[in-house]
């Protein structure tokens, strides 16, 4: 293969042996260059592998794959403690979601009633009589389906979950964790407990004063329909608590009308 580099010359010599050595370090550097790159893949597809199984096991145990891509809507009502700037504000909150992207969140506060909505195609949030379009509410709607468990158990196949070689230990407890990126390139760490249920989750968002690394607790996992719903929830923003969050009531599937996220006055 070399030969036609090496053509003797009268003395002896070589007349293109240095392009011919310079060809073998190039071949021999692109050599070791590629073997980390095709020994990755390896462990990248057993990573991949094993986040897959972690997430269906995890979906198994909150009632499974088919119960939970099954669900189309839900109405929830839960009390919640907001604490912030050393301040806590307690509220109930209800929200109606016609999965993946109609939602209506409404906030029962001390000083009155604060709504926001989205219809599929138009934001808006509501203050007592004052009402503003929010465009924006539309991508964190579609932020939140991406990361919500009807999503990530109810269709795992869009979610790709890579799982990290190690464990976290958090206030004691050692946890499996991976990070996922969904098809439409959100990206998140889910982590899952000793007995392979979701555990928590953590992603980078909007917060109340600004950008936060949100992490997200799941506990008081109970039965309702034919899945298995965390009734506590707890957020921290930066490592800090943010919300306590119980749950009031769930129904699964309720009849919700356009008119429900309709912006006020529409």
């Amino acid at each position: 293969m070399l030969r036609r580099w090496f053509c003797a010359t009268p003395a002896g010599r070589s007349r293109h042996a240095v392009p011919a050595l310079a060809v073998v370090v190039i071949l021999a550097v692109a050599a070791m260059a590629s073997a980390p790159a095709a020994a990755a893949k390896p462990r990248e597809a057993k990573s991949v592998a094993r986040g897959r199984a972690w997430l269906a096991k995890a979906a198994e145990l909150a009632g499974g794959r088919r119960a939970w891509g099954s669900i189309h809507a839900l109405e929830v009502e839960s009390a919640d403690q907001v604490t912030t700037q050393g301040k806590s504000l307690k509220m109930i909150t209800s929200v109606s979601w016609r999965l993946p992207d109609h939602l209506l969140s409404v906030q029962r506060l001390p000083f009155g009633e604060m709504k926001v909505g989205f219809d599929g195609s138009v934001g808006w949030s509501a203050l007592g009589p004052q009402v503003q379009e929010m465009p924006a509410i539309g991508t964190d709607v579609g932020v939140e389906w991406q990361r919500s468990m009807f999503h990530l158990f109810g269709h795992p196949d869009e979610v790709t979950l890579r799982a990290a070689d190690t464990t976290r230990t958090i206030d004691g407890v050692a946890y499996s964790f991976g990070f996922a990126k969904t098809a439409t390139g959100q990206e998140f760490t889910l982590y899952f407990g000793p007995d392979g249920s979701l555990a928590r989750s953590e992603y980078d968002g909007h917060g109340p004063n600004g950008p936060a690394h949100q992490t997200e607790i799941y506990s008081d996992w109970r039965a309702v329909g034919g899945i298995r719903w965390p009734y506590q929830r707890q957020v921290l923003m930066d490592g800090q608590p943010y919300l306590e969050s119980s749950l009031n009531s769930i129904t699964l599937d309720p009849a919700l009308d356009d008119s429900v996220f309709k912006k006020p006055g529409s």
